[in-house]
């Protein structure tokens, strides 16, 4: 190497001073490793790391929440099948989310252990249907039910989620 070239390379290593140590995110090289691990990379500027540092830190909790938003929202899909559509199905043990109208003179209920068994129709098939819980307090005034749970074996439908559309107090009368 000639004087000029040796003192090209000196002063590109004072100015960048960048050590391979700063790729290992802040992270010294081990005595172990040759002195050249050590030494200085030349076109190298400290910003970048810095830059990647920040760059991670913001895109990892805003990544978590994305993924957090995703999985919650997954779950909460509005779509429900009509009676007609869920009897032509085959569920094989799936959860299922239904509408429909309750049938008249079909609701029994036993508030000592509570269970409350009714019917289901869409107008051409009927459901039998059976929840473990309370009543719910505007239940007889419900036009349609939507209900989420699965079919045990004997084909009845047992609800682990209950929810009641009452007719509008704006509505008019019919």
């Amino acid at each position: 190497m000639t004087l000029s070239a040796k003192w090209t390379a000196k002063a590109v290593t004072k100015v960048t001073k960048i050590k391979l140590s700063s790729v290992f995110l802040g992270e010294s090289v081990p005595s172990r490793f040759p002195h050249f691990l050590n030494t200085t990379i030349v076109g190298v500027g400290s910003m970048p790391g810095k830059k990647i540092k920040i760059v991670l830190l913001f895109m990892i909790p805003v990544l978590l929440l994305g993924y957090l938003a995703f999985r919650g929202f997954e779950n909460s899909a509005a779509y429900y099948y009509t009676i007609s559509e869920v009897l032509a199905l085959e569920t094989n043990g799936s959860k299922l989310r239904i509408k429909g109208e309750l049938v008249e003179d079909s609701v029994e209920y036993n508030p000592e252990l509570p269970l409350l068994k009714f019917s289901l129709t869409d107008g051409d098939h009927s459901l039998a249907v059976r929840y473990e819980g309370v009543l719910p307090d505007n239940f007889e005034h419900a036009d349609e039910v939507i209900i989420e749970g699965k079919f045990n074996p004997e084909r009845e439908f047992i609800v682990s989620k209950l929810m009641l559309q009452c007719p509008s107090k704006y509505e008019g009368e019919e």
